[in-house]
């Protein structure tokens, strides 16, 4: 959220840039950076400590359940070389913890109960460059990970069954825009993706 300038969601009459498209699109652009330095931060946590306990954990006699939630990010921006060239950068970080009930099928009197933390992380740069009144530069790139200590596929899958998750997604995107005249303009896009997805086995479990 801390990169995003503004966003566009599109349902039908798409144009030719994007594709075979047979859904809705989605057109977000990143900020960019200024003249000034600008930068902004923003911290989330949420604690069981300040959670009263449920009606459910009450009528079992029950403690709290652990819950420790954590959002943080931030985002810098602003001249490289004055009226030229600006960056941009920000990164985003969340870690929502949870529980995994199991209830294995093969196993009819046995439940296990683990916790496990997923964690997401945004980092985005970008580059803007204003070679002349008219010639543009820009070059952003945006890599996100994600990674499940414990991730189970069903709840009544055995705890054996559960995997190191770990998600890894990253793109690059370059822009060339040249004006030609008030009514003729070209813009020239190239583009990387690339994911990487790993389902490793429990260390304790090979």
């Amino acid at each position: 959220i801390e990169g995003v300038q503004e966003f566009k969601i599109q349902t039908q009459q798409y144009k030719a840039e994007f594709g075979r498209t047979t859904g809705g699109v989605v057109t977000v652009v990143s900020k960019t950076g200024t003249n000034e330095f600008h930068g902004s931060g923003f911290g989330f946590f949420r604690d069981d400590e300040f959670n009263s306990i449920t009606e459910s954990e009450e009528r079992a006699g029950a403690d709290k359940a652990p819950y420790r939630r954590w959002q943080s990010g931030g985002s810098p921006g602003g001249p490289i070389v004055k009226d030229r060239m600006h960056f941009f950068g920000s990164y985003e970080y969340e870690r929502q913890p949870a529980d995994a009930f199991l209830a294995p099928t093969r196993l009819p009197n046995q439940t296990f109960q683990f916790q496990t933390r997923p964690i997401n992380e945004n980092y985005l740069g970008r580059v803007d460059y204003q070679q002349s009144s008219t010639d543009t530069f820009t070059v952003r790139a945006q890599r996100w990970a994600f990674s499940n200590p414990f991730a189970v596929t069903s709840g009544t899958a055995h705890p054996s069954t559960a995997d190191n998750l770990k998600s890894f997604a990253t793109n690059i995107a370059g822009t060339w825009t040249h004006i030609f005249s008030s009514r003729l303009m070209m813009q020239v896009q190239g583009g990387l993706n690339r994911f990487s997805w790993y389902n490793d086995a429990q260390p304790e479990m090979d």
